[in-house]
């Protein structure tokens, strides 16, 4: 699906759209499994018991084509898989394009454990979407999203660029 939609669309070669695929294959775990917007049910599932919502039928749930199927990774294993993707690579090497190779854009850059203690403060912290892992604000990383966010609002042209590095191929 990815190939038949973004690759013509953005006039994408070959080994682009595999690039494409292979980024979308682990950026799709890890939006749904890591981080400040992770799925609501994923998250709810890690609480400490007396946090959890129960407004659901997790058996049902389990066969629903809906389900997050977060349990079944080894999150560390997929975020550092993630981490060498060439597409990945080549975003973090544009400044105005590295704040797109993350779970969300609220996160801060991926560290190849991010993840993992993220859903750890989830399940001993009982942290709600959108809050940040407390080391966030102690974390070298911070400095650089918040540079990555003052690029972003000067890059009125931001869409533009970013079509524009695809269709070259990040050339």
């Amino acid at each position: 699906m990815i190939r038949q939609h973004f690759g013509p669309l953005f006039r994408l070669s070959r080994e682009s759209q595999d690039e494409l695929v292979e980024y979308m294959r682990y950026w799709d775990i890890l939006r749904r499994c890591c981080g400040k917007q992770m799925s609501g049910k994923w998250r709810n599932e890690q609480f400490p018991e007396a946090k959890q919502a129960h407004d659901y039928n997790r058996t049902e749930y389990l066969h629903s084509p809906r389900y997050h199927g977060c349990a079944m990774y080894d999150i560390d294993r997929v975020e550092d898989l993630f981490l060498q993707t060439p597409l990945y690579q080549k975003l973090v090497s544009h400044p105005q394009l590295e704040i797109v190779a993350r779970p969300s854009q609220a996160d801060p850059p991926l560290t190849g454990t991010y993840c993992s203690r993220y859903n750890e403060a989830v399940r001993t912290e009982g942290l709600r979407a959108m809050q940040p892992l407390q080391d966030d604000h102690n974390n070298a990383g911070l400095k650089k999203v918040k540079r990555l966010k003052k690029l972003r609002q000067q890059n009125k042209e931001f869409n533009t660029s970013t079509i524009s590095l695809w269709r070259q191929g990040f050339a």
